[in-house]
């Protein structure tokens, strides 16, 4: 992650916090963070982590991987269905973003469905599909 993709995490992640309307300090009480620290987070005084975008966005409600795309958008979008072993119908392999015929948005939506029906079978032990 480079500083512009970090930098446009922590405003997608200020940004949230805003739509939320919650303080940063009840977010940091319910993380069981010292005050201020959201604060020295999005002023860079503190490294931008994995764990921060993981632990607000779940604290907030949404997908972490939604800010990791929005942050840091993979040139084809397809990538991700194709990295997720998803063939989308009238769809040629590794086709440019512009000719795929799904949104962002019906992408996201099946990214973060196969992610939790796959976290769902590995919690539970059920064997992955050949």
């Amino acid at each position: 992650m480079n500083k512009d993709e970090a930098q446009r995490l922590v405003v997608l992640l200020e940004e949230a916090i805003h739509r939320s309307r919650r303080s940063r300090r009840e977010i940091e009480r319910k993380l069981g963070l010292g005050q201020g620290y959201l604060g020295s987070l999005f002023h860079g005084r503190i490294e931008l982590k994995v764990w921060h975008v993981y632990s607000l966005a779940r604290e907030l409600g949404l997908e972490p991987l939604t800010f990791f795309l929005q942050a840091s958008p993979p040139r084809d979008p397809s990538w991700i269905l194709d990295q997720l072993g998803v063939v989308a119908t009238d769809r040629p392999p590794h086709a440019e973003p512009e000719d795929s015929p799904l949104t962002r948005e019906e992408i996201e939506t099946l990214v973060r469905r196969t992610l939790r029906e796959e976290l769902a079978r590995l919690r539970d032990g059920v064997p992955a599909k050949a």
